[in-house]
């Protein structure tokens, strides 16, 4: 062991001593120190960071603003008008009772075809309603009803800080899903392909920061993910997403999530916790403010761009008159081309076609180039991968169109390709796709390709090739195609003579087709075998159609006394055509035996809106029954300019049930001015039965709506299945185990628990739930049941995006009135019975 020199082991003692005294007695001072100098490195790091983040708000706000069909000419805000949603579902409860139903009981709702329910206008929430709390939603809709529009509006008041809508101002990210590169790499971060999307949309400056800005807002701050474009993704795709989705999920809880898809295929999104919400068409109301709105904004552009002006400019409000008409079961895509096609003074006729030939028309394009857009078009509509294709594989698609007849370029499709980005026509997609920036535009340009190219339809059943035939139903013959699809197997949803009614709007008059799908529908509409919501939807259809025919057809059926339900029917199709001459003979069915009927009466004078059928409907408020009285209430708070006035003098009559029906009304108006009387009643009414009422409804106006949108939730996780099972002695097993719960609670639970069983089912978005809800089908003893059981088919075959079989129609024993009667059976295992379908009850 080495010698240890004494005066250095002490002094070195003494200065360590030393020090740590020195360090002890300063350990204040040195402890603020540390802390200024941590906190000048905070404040450096939150410089740079705020920098980013402002740069990043701008370019999410400037991208937002302008990512919209006229971007190029206004901000969004110029002509955004509010988007609506359908009433969410409300949660899965067989104690629910049904004492507040209400004439909107009746509306028919059809996510795909709800120009009924606009017609109508069934109850719609707002988007603070939709977006407040922290569940993801997926947003659900047809091409061109405005999902994009409305994830830009979310963006832009994000961006904004608009701490109103969002709490806490979360960071928003506005990406389409067709940019993120899936399936992850190896030991690749999860928020890797979020943050590459959100880099293509950034500006220069931002870009090269906004990598590490985002991952640390990931790790400790709070983002608003805007996902868009799942209707434009095959289902492979999905799978990749939704599986990324569930692995960003989990690491990145505190995120708040929104996507857009279409109203097929979106059941990997709800799976994952997405709460479904669908967007409602524009009313009346609305389409009249996105027309103002639009004139507004296009004064202002004149005022600036004298090259908008013309010696023979059209009168404004003439046009804007004429643009009032005809709009009912047109997409906000269809209305918006409509609607800028009228004032720039170019549009070439009353279909979408013309529309959206007036638009390509307006950027100039040469014939070959207008040529070319066809070709692109169709290589883009039978691409396996819907979010575009690579730019080489689009040039080698356009380049016969600008070979001349020699055999020479005349143009270079790589330049073509260019320009129409420059246009804005196409957009970029991934790292090196392209695609036209709206899908309906590729459904039209292809439709026009084919109308040349006859031999290259070969249709799939998706929703883009759906939309591209009803485009060249108005360009060219589509009658060897409908023939092929009346001709399939039909799916639950009937979805082949439905899609062919749609295309008869627009299809020339004298089209041999036309009887065949009007004769398929009204097998379907008259037939009191088949499920209420079956026959709702083929009324959908023949709405769809404007045919005029229609009318005989409601007529007919509207006088059905055996059939209820096909006098709904018929008194529903006749209030949409608006027909003023059959006021009377709607009138007299305010006094109907069956509940139903009398509500569909009170819908059907209102939307006919005319004098008389407003005079109905105040002799039914004046002197009807307490349910007519009431009904005929809402009924008028449909007509702004007429029945309003009305209500209000109602509310102040000396008959004490007009007194209590006027309230319904007024609350139906769902207005500012009504909260304010509603209020005033609920304190001055003299009689408890009217103050009752009052009351009722200022609550619901200030508390809000009920009916959130609802996460899915796993069967062994809902309270009633647990206590029913518990009831029965019986466990809830997750997985699998749960499933079958549910199966036995539909076989053998009460009324109310099989229609809960049968909504738990639909829930699951898998095709596997389906074989017992067949067999609910048939049950011969509950209408509720079976319908019930065909939604909840319906919705299975929407969200997981399957065909499913209808139910087959088989003969059994004669019925009470000697008819034969028939049951439901599933079409891959019929039970034959002898057991008399009775329809599902109406209302008395």
């Amino acid at each position: 062991m080495p010698s240890i020199d004494s005066f250095s082991f002490w002094l070195g003692f003494a200065v360590a001593t030393g020090i740590g005294l020195l360090l002890f007695w300063q350990r204040q001072r040195l402890s603020a120190a540390r802390e200024a100098v941590a906190k000048q490195f905070g404040q450096l790091r939150e410089r740079l960071t705020s920098g980013t983040e402002r740069n990043w708000r701008d370019d999410v706000l400037r991208y937002a603003q302008t990512n919209h069909l006229a971007g190029q000419l206004f901000t969004l805000d110029e002509v955004w008008v509010p988007t609506r949603f359908f009433t969410p579902e409300l949660e899965i409860d067989p104690a629910r009772t049904t004492e507040d139903e209400d004439l909107n009981a009746i509306i028919p709702v059809f996510y795909d075809w709800p120009e009924m329910a606009a017609t109508y206008r069934a109850p719609t929430v707002s988007i603070e309603e939709i977006v407040s709390g922290e569940t993801p939603l997926v947003v659900l809709g047809n091409l061109g009803s405005g999902k994009s529009t409305f994830l830009a509006h979310l963006a832009s008041r994000a961006a904004r800080g608009d701490e109103k809508l969002f709490p806490g101002n979360p960071m928003p990210i506005l990406v389409h899903v067709a940019d993120l590169e899936l399936p992850l790499k190896p030991n690749e971060d999860v928020s890797a392909p979020l943050i590459a999307a959100a880099q293509m949309r950034a500006s220069a400056l931002t870009a090269a920061a906004l990598g590490r800005f985002l991952r640390g807002k990931f790790q400790t701050g709070q983002c608003l993910i805007l996902l868009d474009g799942f209707d434009d993704v095959q289902p492979a795709q999905m799978e990749n997403i939704a599986a990324w989705l569930a692995q960003f999920k989990k690491q990145y809880p505190a995120h708040r999530l929104l996507a857009a898809a279409g109203l097929k295929g979106y059941g990997p999104l709800t799976q994952l916790g997405f709460a479904p919400v669908h967007i409602a068409p524009l009313t009346q109301n609305e389409y009249t403010s996105l027309l103002n709105k639009w004139q507004a904004a296009w004064q202002t552009l004149r005022a600036k761009n004298r090259k908008l002006n013309s010696p023979t400019e059209p009168d404004l409000h003439l046009l804007t008159g004429w643009l009032r008409l005809n709009y009912q079961g047109r997409s906000v895509f269809e209305l918006t081309h409509r609607i800028w096609a009228t004032l720039a003074g170019d549009g070439r006729g009353p279909r979408p076609a013309n529309w959206l030939e007036a638009g390509l028309t307006r950027l100039g394009l040469k014939p070959n180039e207008r040529l070319g857009l066809n070709k692109l078009g169709l290589a883009l509509l039978n691409a396996e991968d819907a979010a575009g294709l690579p730019k080489a594989t689009l040039k080698e698609a356009c380049t016969p169109a600008f070979r001349s007849t020699t055999g020479e370029m005349e143009l270079d499709p790589n330049a073509f390709l260019d320009g129409l980005v420059n246009k804005r026509l196409l957009v970029k997609q991934g790292r090196d796709r392209l695609t036209f920036r709206h899908s309906l535009y590729t459904a039209y340009c292809a439709a026009c390709g084919l109308a040349t190219e006859p031999e290259n339809i070969r249709p799939a059943m998706t929703p883009l090739w759906n939309w591209t035939l009803n485009f060249l139903a108005s360009l060219g013959d589509v009658t060897p195609t409908v023939k092929e699809r009346l001709s399939q197997p039909a799916d639950v949803l009937q979805s082949e003579p439905l899609t062919c009614a749609q295309w008869l709007r627009d299809a020339p008059a004298n089209v041999s087709w036309r009887v065949d799908v009007l004769r398929h529908l009204s097998r379907l509409t008259l037939d009191p075998a088949q499920p209420e919501t079956l026959r709702l939807r083929a009324l959908a259809g023949f709405i769809a159609a404007h045919d005029n025919s229609a009318a005989a057809l409601f007529k007919q059926a509207a006088t059905n006394q055996a059939d209820p339900l096909a006098r709904r029917i018929g008194i529903l199709g006749l209030g949409v055509l608006g027909d003023e001459t059959v006021v009377n003979n709607l009138a007299a069915y305010l006094t109907d035996p069956y509940l139903d009927v009398r509500w569909a009466a009170a819908l059907a004078l209102a939307n006919i809106g005319s004098e008389s059928a407003i005079v109905m409907l105040q002799r039914g408020l004046q002197g009807g029954d307490d349910t007519v009285r009431q009904a005929c209430a809402q009924a008028m708070a449909r007509n702004a300019d007429l029945g309003h006035d009305f209500l209000k003098d109602a509310l102040s009559s000396q008959d004490l049930a007009q007194r209590r029906a006027a309230v319904f009304g007024i609350a139906e108006t769902r207005a500012e001015w009504a909260l304010e009387l509603l209020e005033k009643t609920s304190r001055e009414e003299r009689e408890w039965i009217v103050r009752n009422a009052a009351s009722m409804f200022v609550a619901r106006f200030t508390e809000g709506g009920t009916a959130k949108p609802k996460p899915y939730v796993a069967p062994e996780h809902q309270g009633w299945l647990l206590q029913w099972a518990a009831a029965h002695g019986i466990g809830v097993p997750p997985g699998k185990g749960a499933v079958e719960v549910l199966e036995r609670a539909l076989a053998e639970g009460e009324e109310p628990t099989r229609v809960a069983a049968t909504e738990a089912l639909a829930q699951l978005a898998d095709v596997a739930a389906a074989r017992p809800l067949y067999t609910a089908l048939a049950d011969p003893n509950s209408g509720l049941v079976r319908d019930a059981a065909y939604k909840a088919l319906a919705k299975i075959s929407t969200a997981s995006g399957q065909r499913l079989y209808p139910p087959v129609m088989q003969r059994v024993a004669s019925g009470p009135s000697g008819a034969t009667a028939t049951l439901n059976q599933p079409a891959a295992r019929p039970t034959p019975s002898t057991a008399t379908l009775q329809n599902k009850e109406p209302r008395r």
